[in-house]
């Protein structure tokens, strides 16, 4: 029977993300996650771009969190945090938002904001 899971997010640690030329991201999400009467708090997870991949088109690739031993979906974890990601750093994203041809060089820069996504996992 599917359990239902709630990741709530509470920031992104953006290690650096160019943008513009030769594109990349490595980062990492933090929250915690509530399934089957559990709650897990302090978890991270890892997030980089897709090598060769650009940032607006491609998938981002997340780590599972380590210390998680719960029940899990990867497919809509993944797409949860992407959207976490990506509701902070995008074109119209909430803390950094920029243009089509953006040429930026971002490092070590830390976005705290809540965020919560519902998925079911086996």
């Amino acid at each position: 029977m599917p359990t239902p899971v709630t990741v709530r997010f509470s920031q992104i640690l953006q290690d650096r993300q160019d943008l513009g030329g030769e594109e990349q991201m490595v980062s990492t999400v933090y929250f915690d996650v509530e399934a089957g009467g559990r709650v897990w708090v302090g978890l991270e997870a890892n997030v980089k771009q897709t090598a060769g991949a650009a940032y607006e088109e491609g998938p981002l690739e997340v780590e599972l969190p380590a210390g998680y031993d719960g029940p899990m979906n990867y497919s809509e974890f993944r797409e949860c945090v992407e959207a976490y990601y990506r509701s902070a750093v995008s074109q119209g994203g909430r803390m950094i938002s920029f243009g089509p041809g953006a040429r930026i060089h971002m490092r070590n820069n830390r976005f705290a904001f809540q965020q919560e996504c519902s998925f079911e996992a086996e």
